[in-house]
């Protein structure tokens, strides 16, 4: 069994309160209790810090009525701890034989990080043609929160047609960091890859740092 999803430690949405996947533990705990056996791989990609929280912010704001991004900035800036804490969690409670964290620079393609996961299986598999993970542009994201401000709510027709109507007009900062905000954020992950290399029982793919 191959099991890839993002939500497997928790919600993002407690990014906003200052809360870095604050129920990983109760919820890595349920999903061993559930597994029929060992873990042989576990693979786990993490984002720079700066881009994991726009990226997440953006996500929400697709489909949900949000805050300005201004207003949330000093919780993520504050958050509670981070990916090594939350590699630790990974590796006490799920145990894998072999855990490999990659950093997303390094993350290479969907191939790439399936024979991460399954390397006795070759390497054989074609990239899927379709795109499955559409992301809003800026210009979307303020013509969607528009109108769920307004009380609209949206089926996914009218929400594709959004996104389409848009798709080519970017680069407004609907979630975006200031430098110095960004360079501490930057200071924080590449610190925290050292100390994720330095942990037992966890192999760190190379990456440049950010």
């Amino acid at each position: 069994m191959i099991l890839s999803e993002e939500n497997i430690p928790g919600r993002m949405f407690h990014f906003y309160q200052g809360q870095f996947y604050p129920a990983a533990e109760a919820r890595c705990r349920a999903l061993r209790e559930a597994l029929d056996g060992p873990v042989a791989r576990l693979v786990l990609v993490i984002r720079p810090y700066a881009a994991l929280y726009a990226s997440a912010f953006r996500k929400r704001a697709e489909d949900n009525p949000v805050r300005p991004f201004r207003e949330v900035v000093p919780k993520l800036m504050r958050i509670d701890r981070g990916w090594p804490e939350l590699v630790a969690v990974l590796r006490d409670v799920l145990a894998p034989d072999a855990f490999e964290v990659v950093p997303f620079s390094a993350r290479g393609a969907s191939r790439d990080l399936l024979y991460r996961l399954v390397p006795e299986a070759g390497a054989a598999w074609s990239e899927p043609s379709d795109v499955v993970n559409l992301s809003a542009t800026d210009a979307a994201l303020e013509a969607l929160q528009a109108r769920y401000h307004a009380g609209e709510d949206l089926d996914r027709a009218a929400w594709k047609a959004v996104i389409a109507e848009h798709a080519a007009d970017r680069g407004r900062g609907f979630a975006a960091f200031t430098d110095d905000e960004r360079g501490e954020l930057d200071t924080r992950y590449n610190a925290d890859l050292l100390r994720i290399g330095q942990m037992d029982g966890v192999s760190l793919a190379p990456a440049p740092p950010v």
